[in-house]
């Protein structure tokens, strides 16, 4: 079972103790500890974000750290990291969930879910990818922007197609560059990019094309950036 616990005066020291493997320092932060990284940026509010550190705790063993950024309708999951001794268990999968549902509890306001992946980092973005992110856009250091919607997240903690949807915090969009229905141009509307940054039109197309696709096989069965730093 996991649960998330705020980064305190009591265990910080023990979320120090959280380590990434050398070769993959750099696919979740510029250096080490990464806890003392989240603090840091925390201290300091990264990108006018409220940071909020938090340690990943399995059966009372710390397992990760995460920092999860708040303001307004979007939140950002920076330096996520499952140590290295506690990964291929599926905590990353279950952290990821558990940090929805914690927005969803927390933060009524919020409405998707972003974070940065480095292209290389293959098996990280094959998570995100089948917990519902997908790429928006690019950042000055060529990291890939994606987001997802929070009830798409939480949903997967029960089934997606047995949730019920709430439509209503969703934002519609009749684009038809990025394919109608609930399409990508929303899920990123509003969102301020970095300078420099790009958004990708391309996988917004195919992303909602997707989503239309997927929309459609689910209503037969139902009834009725601050971006770059690191």
């Amino acid at each position: 079972m996991i649960a998330l616990e705020p980064i305190t005066r009591e265990n910080w020291r023990a979320a120090l103790e959280v380590a990434v493997q050398p070769e993959r320092l750099q696919w979740v932060a510029s250096r080490e500890p990464v806890a003392l990284m989240i603090l840091a940026k925390s201290y300091v509010r990264m990108d006018s974000q409220v940071w909020h550190p938090l340690l990943i705790v399995s059966d009372d063993e710390n397992v990760g750290v995460v920092a999860v950024g708040t303001g307004g309708d979007v939140a950002w999951v920076h330096h996520f990291l499952i140590d290295e001794r506690h990964q291929g268990r599926g905590h990353g999968r279950s952290a990821m969930r558990a940090i929805g549902e914690w927005l969803r509890d927390e933060f009524p306001d919020v409405t998707r879910v972003g974070l940065n992946v480095v292209p290389e980092n293959t098996a990280a973005f094959a998570l995100y990818r089948s917990l519902g992110f997908e790429r928006v856009g690019t950042t000055l250091d060529r990291q890939w922007i994606t987001m997802t919607w929070l009830d798409d997240l939480t949903g997967s903690l029960i089934g997606y197609d047995e949730r019920p949807r709430d439509a209503s915090r969703r934002k519609s969009s009749t684009n038809r560059s990025c394919g109608g229905e609930v399409s990508v141009c929303a899920l990123f509307a509003s969102v301020s990019l970095p300078r420099g940054a790009q958004s990708d039109t391309s996988h917004a197309s195919s992303w909602a094309d997707g989503r239309a696709a997927t929309n459609r096989r689910r209503a037969g069965r139902m009834p009725g950036h601050p971006l770059e730093h690191r």
